[in-house]
């Protein structure tokens, strides 16, 4: 085997400042809050009462005379033609 000529000297350690880690952790936390309501309705319902009267009618009376023609008008007689 080999062997060191002479033995190696011990030193102190040497010891460095410590590194400081943070790590934040988050949680949630659900916190109920009731509010208590109450809503109303109201339904207005408006009532309209329609009366009809007794129903009335027009019957047309013409008076009169019809003239009476004995004899039939001469074609070229417009005087007297109806229209």
């Amino acid at each position: 085997m080999h062997q060191f000529p002479h033995k190696p000297n011990d030193l102190q350690p040497i010891v460095h400042p410590t590194n400081h880690h943070v790590n934040h952790v988050y949680e949630t936390v659900i916190i109920p809050h009731f509010h208590p309501s109450h809503t109303t309705t109201v339904k207005h319902i408006n009532y309209q009462h329609v009366h009809f009267d007794h129903p009335s009618s027009e019957v047309p009376a013409i008076h009169g005379q019809v003239p009476y023609r004995p004899f039939p008008l001469h074609p070229f007689n417009r005087r007297f033609r109806g229209f």
